[in-house]
């Protein structure tokens, strides 16, 4: 069963490889779950990052990174009420054992991650295994 969490943007923080940006922004934010398995994707769009006029802004050279280093991904955050009371609602109503978080980076692929999540207030913690 397929959710959408929110269809606008949010502010992303990620972490990867030693590098840490806090200038990208994330969209279609989507939940996937799998009763028979007891599973979850979370799907984010990163490619807003990529689609911008002046290709010299900090989020253009942050999603280039994080594309060509995205084996190094190790955690990020989720700022947003709306996405983190959307996960709330779906742990809640179901028994989710695994998480696998997917990040889409346009023409560059998405890419997939077993991860953990931790919620705390109004951000979603995602950590990648």
């Amino acid at each position: 069963m397929r959710t959408t969490l929110r269809k606008t943007s949010a502010w992303i923080p990620v972490t990867y490889g030693n590098t840490y940006s806090n200038n990208l922004t994330g969209q279609q934010f989507t939940a996937d779950i799998d009763n028979n398995n007891h599973s979850c994707t979370l799907s984010i769009d990163l490619s807003i990052n990529l689609n911008k006029r002046n290709q010299n802004q900090n989020c253009v050279n942050d999603a280039n990174e994080l594309a060509e280093n995205h084996e190094q991904l190790k955690s990020l955050h989720i700022h947003d009420q709306q996405v983190t009371k959307g996960i709330r609602k779906l742990d809640k109503n179901n028994t989710i054992n695994d998480w696998i978080l997917e990040i889409i980076l346009g023409s560059k692929g998405p890419y997939s991650y077993s991860a953990s999540l931790d919620i705390e207030n109004d951000i979603t913690k995602i950590t990648i295994k």
